[in-house]
């Protein structure tokens, strides 16, 4: 037997019918109660408001529009320059606060120089790259033997450059620590690439959403272990 619900609440319309529609048989001088009560209905329709198709797709606030433009294009327009600049100024920062906090000989802070933004835009390529050349170690991608060669990251690149900029990379200034915020090293960026997505596409009725899972056993609060997904 089909059911319906009579609610004061709109929400509950698209699942059965509320309080004082006829359809659910219920008296319209019942109170509101606020709670949703099911009851038998043989003649309940739901009603499915059209999709509207206007403005689906790229709007006009998307910079570019040319089927024929390079991928480059695309990325940057995401990745643009006040984001760049942002990231340059931050690991320079960062750079400068580990420098200053006492180094050793050795290490390769030693041999640090301010980034800039077409550097960034290379270490970006290159990290979005390894995972087309799967390597068990970042250093091998490096590695110039006959059986695994990768010419493209010593090409543009050296080793203990992208080590050291890997290692001093970063996105938000310390000073502005949240602590209410678990994101907050990420959130300026996160907040402006979300942003981008949400004004640059809108999409149409028929959405897929997927979740991807990354490999991580870093120290993080809200981090889940699912030993039965795969990486």
């Amino acid at each position: 037997m089909p059911t319906c619900s009579s609610s004061t609440r709109r929400s509950s319309r698209g699942v059965g019918a509320w309080a004082g529609d006829d359809r659910a048989g219920v008296d319209t001088k019942t109170k509101n109660t606020g709670v949703i009560v099911w009851q038998d209905c043989e003649n309940f329709v739901a009603q499915i408001p059209a999709f509207d198709y206007t403005d689906v797709g790229v709007i006009p606030l998307f910079s570019y529009t040319n089927e024929d433009m390079p991928e480059i294009d695309y990325f940057m327009a995401y990745f643009d320059q006040p984001f760049m600049d942002h990231l340059v100024a931050e690991t320079n920062q960062y750079a400068l606060e580990l420098t200053d906090s006492g180094i050793l000989p050795a290490s390769r802070l030693t041999r640090w120089k301010d980034t800039t933004i077409e550097e960034m835009y290379v270490i970006l390529a290159l990290t979005m790259m390894m995972r087309h050349a799967d390597k068990h170690v970042i250093q091998h991608f490096w590695n110039k033997d006959s059986l695994i060669p990768t010419p493209l990251f010593y090409k543009d690149m050296s080793r203990d450059r992208f080590l050291l900029l890997l290692r001093c990379l970063n996105f938000e200034n310390n000073a502005k620590e949240d602590r209410h915020d678990r994101l907050w090293k990420v959130r300026k960026i996160f907040s402006e690439l979300k942003g981008k997505f949400r004004d640059y596409f809108v999409p149409a009725q028929s959405v897929l959403t997927d979740e991807s899972l990354v490999l991580f056993k870093g120290q993080l609060a809200f981090k889940q272990y699912i030993p039965s997904n795969r990486h």
